[in-house]
């Protein structure tokens, strides 16, 4: 577990446990995920629990790149080339994609 030394004084482990502590307007919100894939998935359903519209929740992919021009397929969920439409999407867009979360 994360620990901060004894001098400080802020939040400290996943950023889900944040979560709880904001108030936010959903309908005025939108939220931009970027980091470790393995956070994306707990990430995602703190922001669809707050009420956030899946077109408003915009994930980077990135990280999935490697060529850059679409050559390579290291990026490629499904039919969709990261590098070459992205890299990043809305939750709208890439839902329906299991490999993509």
């Amino acid at each position: 577990m994360d620990r901060g030394d004894e001098y400080w004084t802020g939040n400290v482990g996943v950023i889900t446990t944040l979560f709880p502590k904001v108030q936010i307007h959903a309908r005025n919100t939108v939220a931009v995920v970027v980091g470790p894939p393995v956070m994306y998935r707990f990430v995602l359903m703190e922001l669809l629990g707050k009420g956030i519209a899946d077109g408003n929740i915009w994930f980077s992919f990135e990280r999935r790149m490697k060529c850059g021009v679409g050559k390579c397929g290291h990026c490629q969920m499904h039919h969709i080339y990261t590098c070459q439409s992205g890299p990043s999407f809305s939750y709208a867009e890439i839902k329906h994609l299991e490999e993509a979360l």
